[in-house]
Parts: C-alpha cells; structure tokens; sequence
C-alpha cells in the first residue's frame, strides 16, 4: 500500500505540478507581462545605479477608443474615411497616412465641415515612398477627408481615436519621433519622456503584411503597415514592427499626454 500510495503522488505530479507551474498563467506564453518581451520596446527610467535602469512599460489601458483603416491602390488625389460615434470626454484622433511616391504631399486633412487636422512631426519620405501622422481634438464622431497636392498612389490611412488626453498640452515633449530604412524590423530611435504617455505609433512599408512590435498593442493594419500604441513610463520609449518579408520601412511614434 504504501508502494502504490507514492506510485499515485509521482504521479500526480508529473501530471499537473511540472516545475515552475503557476495556476494563474494566462496561457499566452513567452516573456513577463511587463510589456518589454524581445527589447522591441525599452522604457528606460533613468535612475538607479548598478543596473540598466530599464523600467516595466505597461499595456494600454483605457485610453483606446476606436479606429479602422482604409486604402486606394489607384493614384487618387483625396481620400476619406468614416469614425462613426464618438461620446467620450477629452478626444483626440491620430491619424497616420502612407503612400508610394515621393513627389505627393498632403495638403490637408479635414472633417466633413472644413474643420482641419494639424501635423505631428514632419513628412517622412524614403526610397520612394512617404508617410505623416495628423491629429485632431475631436468631441464627437466625424469625417476623416485627406488631401493630396497631387495624385498618390498605393494611400493607406490608419487612424485611432483616444479618450482622457490632454486639451491644452496633448503632447509629451519632444513628442514625435520616426524612422527609415529597409529589413524586416521597424524601429524609431530612442526617445525621451518626462511623463506617463500613451505612445501611438505607425509603420507603412512595402511589406505585404506587418505586425505591431513587443510590448505594443496592435490596433490596425493596412497596405503592409500597422498602427499599435502603448502606455509608457518617464524614461525613453523607442517603437518597433515586424514586416513579413525585408523591405522599406517607415516609422513614426508620438507621446499623447493622457490626463
């Protein structure tokens, strides 16, 4: 009996007690949930010595709302796009808009009553293709109409909605950052915050498919490219993606302040 009666706990074990086994595992697998995972993402604090001083960035939290995305593989000189209700407090839209050449620019972009989007950073343009990110403080659902000086092909336009952002400083300075180049991983170089921010960031490539980097939150993709955002701590905060297959990128990533 007492053979039999180790012979029943042995097995127990190797059934449902295997080393390190942690009841509340949510099954996803590989890495903490700190939201740092492969070093896509690095959040660094800057304080405390005898360390890299990384600190944990954590997932978005409430401050997503909704978004979409929309395409025209035609050379056209507009094209628009449709957000539905919105009725949360303190709103702002982002806006992310990649095409393939590099002679078209967006001359602007609006709601269905002429009121404009403003433009976070700067035109990005690399081997032929470019990219801008706009926004807007919006407090109801609109109309999403860009414009182009002159017909772009291959547009993608990606846009997102957020709830609880700051009206009166909606950025976290220096509050934009971007990036170029050609591979199969997207990444924008470090950039500094001083606060929490909701970081929101846009890859548009050549690619036929993309995926939004460690320890970000995909929300859309679209014409190879992807928008993803995050909630970071004070510290540096750099944006990655993942293309399917190696070609050109471009990357851009902005901080919204959130209240």
């Amino acid at each position: 009996m007492v053979v039999m009666h180790w012979l029943i706990t042995l097995g127990l074990i190797a059934g449902c007690g295997r080393i390190g086994f942690d009841p509340t595992d949510d099954g996803t697998g590989g890495g903490s949930n700190d939201g740092i995972g492969g070093g896509g993402v690095v959040v660094d604090s800057g304080g405390g010595g005898g360390g890299s001083g990384d600190a944990p960035a954590t997932m978005p939290t409430g401050h997503y709302i909704t978004g979409g995305s929309t395409t025209s593989v035609a050379p056209a000189t507009s094209i628009t796009t449709m957000t539905g209700p919105l009725t949360d407090t303190n709103m702002v839209i982002v806006v992310a808009i990649h095409w393939t050449n590099s002679t078209s620019s967006v001359s602007t972009v609006q709601d269905s009553f002429g009121n404009g989007f403003s433009m976070i950073g700067s035109l990005q343009r690399y081997n032929g293709a470019s990219q801008v990110i706009w926004y807007k403080k919006v407090t109801a659902g609109t109309t999403i109409q860009v414009f182009f000086n002159q017909a772009a092909p291959s547009i993608s336009v990606k846009w997102a909605a957020y709830r609880d952002i700051d009206q009166a400083s909606t950025f976290v300075m220096p509050g934009f950052i971007g990036g170029s180049g050609t591979g199969t991983t997207a990444a924008t170089s470090m950039l500094t915050i001083g606060t929490t921010a909701v970081v929101v960031a846009s890859l548009g490539s050549r690619a036929a498919d993309a995926t939004a980097g460690p320890g970000f939150t995909q929300r859309h993709k679209s014409g190879g490219g992807v928008l993803e955002d995050l909630e970071a701590s004070a510290g540096m905060v750099k944006a990655t993606a993942i293309l399917n297959s190696s070609n050109d990128w471009i990357i851009q990533m902005a901080a919204l302040r959130p209240l």
